[in-house]
């Protein structure tokens, strides 16, 4: 039910932003006075894809009283839309709507008891704790941009995610199948056993495989890009810029201040929505 709701907020978004873009769009056909498109103000659509890394701060658990996972890492991906409006030469405003992975993974290595096989020896071996969480967003920006030059601009704005899908697996293996006993230099198979062998493998156990318990959604950060728009001659721009979210707050509270922070390299393409075509200076 609630991948269902999700996706009819998704549908009602985008319509909106459709219909935004066509109503600003409607009076480019009309046969304006140049001098009132010259004055109007300019209005720019785009769609932007980026590429990074997600990183963890704090701790986060699992369903396993003595595992705690601290940080972690992900390659990350986001997918947007944005429409932005001039107020001035300078300065600008915008909607992005953004759909963005959020996952991380994380792991550590702790020592543990097992026997041998067909042998009554016991060894301490290490054993690899991995959690692998996967987190998809589905975020709103608003943002001003300062258009400090005609190359550069920066960004800024207050991000609220939705959460659309979690889940957090959690699994432990052993780093090796066998072991050297210290004292005689035999090698001896470890005994290593899976409750469910058939979803996991015969060497791996999985405690761990559903939705991120405690997750908060609305999920705040602060957003700032900082961008290097090319201009064309139909003033459309190819913009590759780079971009920052810095957590508000955490992203669950199953865990010890634990939230996800991203950056990401950015490469966008807006059109205008109206041109306001060469300066006087320029076509002399």
């Amino acid at each position: 039910m609630k991948n269902k709701n999700n996706i009819y907020i998704i549908f009602i978004i985008i319509s909106i932003f459709t219909l935004n873009v066509s109503l600003f769009s409607q009076d480019l056909d009309n046969p304006l006075n140049p001098i009132k498109t010259r004055n109007a103000k300019l209005h720019d659509v785009g769609v932007t894809l980026g590429f990074g890394q997600n990183y963890a701060n704090g701790e986060h658990r699992v369903l396993c009283d003595a595992c705690i996972f601290d940080g972690g890492v992900a390659f990350g991906t986001t997918l947007g839309l944005f429409y932005e409006r001039e107020a001035n030469s300078w300065f600008w405003y915008g909607i992005l709507l953004r759909y963005d992975n959020l996952g991380i993974e994380s792991k550590y290595i702790d020592n543990q008891l097992l026997k041998a096989v067909e042998s009554d020896q016991q060894f301490i071996v290490p054993i690899e704790q991995k959690a692998v969480l996967d987190l998809s967003y589905l975020n709103f920006t608003p943002y001003v941009s300062f258009r400090l030059a005609k190359w550069f601009r920066i960004n800024t704005g207050l991000n609220v995610g939705v959460n659309i899908n979690s889940n957090l697996k959690h699994t432990e293996t052993p780093i090796s199948n066998t072991v050297q006993d210290p004292t005689t230099g035999d090698i001896y198979e470890l005994e290593v056993t899976n409750p469910d062998p058939n979803r996991t493998g015969a060497e791996r156990y999985t405690f761990m495989d559903e939705e991120l318990p405690e997750i908060v959604s609305p999920y705040l950060t602060f957003y700032s890009n900082f961008a290097f728009p090319i201009e064309f001659e139909n003033e459309s721009k190819l913009i590759p810029s780079v971009g920052f979210d810095f957590p508000l707050g955490n992203i669950s509270n199953y865990g010890n201040n634990f939230n996800i922070g991203t950056w990401r390299l950015y490469l966008s393409y807006s059109y205008p929505l109206i041109t306001r075509g060469k300066d006087k200076k320029e076509v002399e």
